[in-house]
């Protein structure tokens, strides 16, 4: 669970075109902190969490996804499979994919 948060956080950071140190210093949070945070070493409070949710524009929600969703279904391996990759793009590769799918969507739609 660290692991994917510490994506999460270095991805919406990257996207915000900041460095480690830039977004410890907006967090008031030591460079080393947010570099263990991104390499899943730590699991920090939600207080934390929700303030650098705030600093990169994200929601805390996109953070803490996988407390929320259910698990055991058959797609489950292929839904995480899918959330890597998605986690991994920019924000406008992102966008991208979310006019393909939903170009998919309304095709498959009309079969």
């Amino acid at each position: 669970m660290e692991e994917k948060i510490g994506l999460r956080v270095r991805q919406a950071r990257l996207d915000a075109g900041l460095t480690q140190e830039e977004l410890a210093e907006k967090a008031n949070l030591s460079s080393s902190f947010i570099s263990r945070l991104e390499n899943g070493k730590i699991l920090p409070s939600i207080k934390k969490l929700h303030m650098l949710a705030d600093i990169l524009d994200i929601g805390l929600e996109d953070l803490l996804r996988d407390f929320f969703r259910q698990s055991g279904g058959p797609s489950d391996a292929l839904t995480e499979q899918i959330f890597y990759h998605v986690d991994m793009m920019t924000v406008p590769e992102k966008q991208y994919l979310l006019a393909y799918v939903e170009l998919f969507r309304n095709f498959i739609g009309k079969r």
